[in-house]
């Protein structure tokens, strides 16, 4: 099913009925045929969860009729309110306050300021190349239905640097405004001071986000501190398609900083379909303390490896959650994680690679369904949660596959796989040390019953092909990653999840984007599949020295962007 941004075009793909509610049951406003148009009222849409399952949305027809329809029956007559690459202004980096044309552009922060209301609802202003440095606050708002979007201008390379450390610099990007898009562009911090004797706050955010229904699409962004910080209190954020890497700093207790950071009070936070790798923290860190909460959260898609690998000790490269409040109605799925061999530490010092529940807080409910979990110790760690949904995940460690730090009561557990030989005491439950398969079940029941353990890991490759999507809709750019279990030098890859036959595309190695070392796959795309070079450049060198170098994966392990042209 699609999902849909407030103010969008949908149109039914069959006969339908307008609901008086948000669910099934409810009674029927109106009957509307195949092809009737509508626009989006509310987004997210709602659940439900005593009926069919599925995701009603507010909806106004042509006729006037306002009321709910299943998802199920909807299907996108425009594409996501902001996201035309028609650039209305433009910056530039000697840029001042007069037109706002390409040819005089304004300055970056007069433009996140509004332009003295010129910049309006539904706007694109593109960035031009060239590099932006010093903190910048965004004030100015889009509105429901047609967000204000930041975006690199074609064919620049747009970079914002905030070369700062100390714990009272203040964040690259502080994002004030609501309703806003930033796309495409790169961000960092190139100061060279990359460890103290602090425990917190030596080295700012990149970007802070305070605003709600804010998108941050196809971004680079290193070197930071945080990459991404998300308050509790902003709601309706989607994170998508964006490369997190070398954030952090070192600590005199541990690495600090990870790519994404997120904390919600109300939901719905989107963490979707990013690259993540080589912090000095956790590459997707969903945590709560004290009164803020952890609501309605969402990963789905991501992908995230070697993280902590710059700090002294590793870090599991997916968290959710917390201390004080539980997390709640929240949902991890289709992610993928992975630790380098060489990074052996992960397996003495008992660092995660997915973990789900933190510490002895008791959460309330959530879906942890299809994740890909290889490396770590244990590869895939679940701690007390009230009700959980755990299906499909697979999971891979030569130390622990599976720790599940709670009672069964609650859990829902099917069809989960693991590689690892069944009398290695390589699944864990409620803290123990580690038990064969055998015991863990018998100690678990009923859980585990249908779940598959395969004596070994498979020995051909694993491929994810990923389309990046803002509000349900593709942009032309997607994510393959690439378990190469037998380290093989072509593999095959079908691009029809992010390209349509004819399309041109370029496929760059995510761990070197601007093709420094290895160059762009190029083609054009025919339909089926095609045979993907596995290069395997170094990891990008990080702004000044970290604790540790980062580590190269190597054939084993790859992950590339795929861009239609």
């Amino acid at each position: 099913m699609y999902e849909f941004l407030s103010g969008q075009g949908v149109q039914t793909t069959t006969d339908v009925a307008v609901h008086s509610a948000a669910n099934n049951f409810s009674s029927v406003l109106a009957n509307k045929p195949p092809s009737a148009t509508a626009t989006v009222q509310e987004s997210p849409g709602t659940r439900d969860f005593t009926g069919d399952n599925s995701i009603y949305w507010k909806v106004q027809f042509g006729d006037g009729v306002l009321g709910w329809v299943s998802g199920v029956f909807l299907t996108p007559s425009s594409g996501p309110p902001g996201s035309s690459f028609t650039c209305n202004h433009y910056v530039a980096t000697n840029g001042g306050t007069g037109a706002g044309t390409s040819a005089d552009p304004w300055d970056l922060q007069y433009a996140f300021n509004g332009a003295g209301n010129r910049v309006l609802p539904g706007d694109t202003v593109c960035i031009k190349g060239g590099t932006y440095t010093g903190n910048k606050t965004v004030t100015v708002s889009g509105q429901q239905g047609k967000l204000v979007v930041f975006r690199q201008d074609p064919g620049g390379h747009a970079i914002l640097d905030y070369p700062l450390h100390g714990a009272a610099s203040p964040s690259g990007l502080n994002v004030q405004g609501s309703y806003l898009a930033f796309w495409g562009f790169e961000l960092t911090n190139s100061d060279q001071i990359r460890s103290c004797t602090c425990t917190s706050g030596f080295r700012p955010d990149i970007l802070y986000n305070v605003g709600s229904h804010n998108r941050y699409i196809a971004l680079i962004v290193h070197d930071g501190g945080v990459g991404l910080y998300n308050e509790a209190s902003a709601s309706d954020v989607e994170i998508t398609g964006s490369i997190w890497y070398n954030n952090g700093y070192q600590g005199s207790d541990r690495g600090h900083g990870h790519g994404v950071y997120v904390r919600s009070n109300t939901g719905s936070i989107k963490v979707r379909d990013n690259i993540a790798f080589n912090q000095f923290g956790y590459g997707l860190h969903g945590f709560n303390q004290q009164t803020d909460a952890l609501k309605g959260v969402l990963y789905d898609g991501n992908v995230a490896f070697n993280n902590g690998s710059l700090a002294s000790t590793s870090s599991p490269n997916i968290l959710l959650g917390g201390t004080d409040i539980g997390g709640q109605q929240d949902t991890v799925r289709n992610n993928m994680t992975y630790f380098s061999p060489a990074i052996s530490e992960v397996n003495t010092n008992g660092i995660a690679g997915l973990q789900v529940g933190y510490s002895t807080t008791v959460n309330v409910d959530v879906r942890i369904v299809n994740n890909y979990a290889i490396g770590g110790n244990p590869a895939l760690d679940i701690h007390d949660w009230q009700t959980a949904l755990v299906s499909g995940n697979i999971a891979y460690s030569p130390a622990k596959v599976l720790r599940l730090n709670d009672s069964p009561s609650g859990y829902t557990w099917t069809s989960n796989t693991y590689y690892r030989d069944a009398a290695a005491p390589a699944w864990s439950y409620q803290n123990n040390s580690g038990t064969d398969w055998q015991t863990w079940k018998q100690n678990a029941t009923p859980l585990g019953s249908s779940d598959v353990v395969n004596p070994s890991a498979p020995t051909t490759a694993t491929v994810f092909v990923r389309p990046v999507t803002v509000d349900g809709q593709r942009t032309g750019q997607g994510n393959i990653v690439v378990y190469n279990w037998g380290n093989a030098t072509q593999v095959p890859v079908d691009l029809s999840p992010v390209l349509n036959s004819g399309d041109a595309y370029s496929i760059w190695n995510a761990q070197d984007p601007w093709g420094v070392s290895s160059s762009p796959q190029t083609g054009t795309y025919n339909g089926g599949s095609v045979n993907l070079t596995i290069t395997t450049p170094p990891p990008p060198t990080p702004n000044g020295t970290p604790s540790r170098p980062p580590v190269a994966t190597g054939l084993g392990f790859q992950v590339f962007i795929v861009r239609k042209q």
